[in-house]
């Protein structure tokens, strides 16, 4: 058995990489990290909850409003602070409001450049929805989640309230389509260079983006080649190849630490991978090697 990794011929074609939508920016999660480390030292530097309380007041004076409600939290479920955790309570209690009020400012500024199409009353008519209100509208969303969303009163709620905000249709179609406009853009790109098999996946990818433009678009060119039974055999058969060699990384990364399990990896890889591919023989082989 060899300790390096060993490398896999791959067909022509680059693999498709599927990235996740994200919930909130970099910067809001390099802040929410931050902020769990300011918690974290008030925790520290003081004795009682009074000092505690003193702290969270501070920080949330010079705007740091998620470290405080985390100290708040702590300090108000504490049963030794007595009048103290009263107050942290309060705090809480106060937070919870603003951030349902700008919860609703935030909503009434989507609802002021509603989609026509049935999903609010009050839109004006020929108003559509425009992408870049849905967006910074979305940004003011992630920024309150990130600021409140450990406030207990309201946790669940913004959570809730946010995940209905991005789910209707008017302001998902928005959401959406940049990463449905990337996947077609890699599929268009595979079909020019004659690989129908990854444009096949990359158009499905793009398809699960619905309502986006793009995903719409993406919905009817997969149909188109769902008729040919030929190429869909042919793109499942790449995507079970790509799943195999996918295994085979992990398993060759498993060799020493956990051998029994790379050895059951490499198991199912030859059960799975065609018997004529370099995956298939490069699996049996290191199977064998394996006790």
């Amino acid at each position: 058995m060899s300790g390096s990794p060993v490398r896999i011929p791959v067909s022509s074609g680059s693999p498709i990489a599927l990235r996740p939508m994200p919930v909130a920016s970099a910067a809001i999660q390099a802040q929410a990290r931050l902020a769990e480390a300011r918690h974290a030292k008030i925790l520290r530097d003081t004795a009682s909850a009074a000092q505690r309380l003193a702290a969270a007041d501070r920080a949330y004076q010079q705007g740091d409003v998620r470290a405080a409600t985390l100290v708040y939290a702590r300090v108000g479920v504490s049963r030794s602070a007595g009048p103290v955790a009263v107050e942290a309570r309060q705090r809480l209690a106060k937070l919870a409001e603003d951030a349902r009020q700008r919860m609703r400012e935030i909503d009434a500024m989507l609802e002021s450049r509603a989609a026509v199409s049935g999903d609010s009353a009050n839109a004006p008519a020929g108003d559509p929805v425009l992408p870049d209100v849905v967006e910074a509208a979305f940004r003011k969303y992630d920024e309150l989640e990130y600021l409140y969303g450990e406030v207990p009163a309201v946790k669940r709620e913004l959570a809730a309230h946010l995940a209905r905000q991005r789910n209707r249709p008017e302001f998902a179609a928005v959401l959406r389509e940049p990463e449905a406009k990337e996947h077609v853009a890699i599929a268009r790109q595979h079909e020019q260079e004659g690989d129908l098999c990854c444009a096949y996946w990359a158009y499905q990818a793009a398809s699960g983006l619905v309502p986006a433009p793009s995903a719409i678009d993406a919905r009817q060119r997969l149909d188109e080649m769902g008729k040919d039974a030929r190429l869909v055999a042919e793109a499942e058969a790449c995507r079970n190849v790509r799943w195999c060699l996918a295994q085979f990384e992990r398993a060759s990364k498993l060799e020493r630490t956990w051998p029994r399990k790379a050895k059951e990896i490499y198991e199912e890889i030859v059960r799975r991978a065609p018997r004529d591919s370099g995956v298939f023989s490069s699996a049996k082989k290191q199977y064998d090697a394996l006790p």
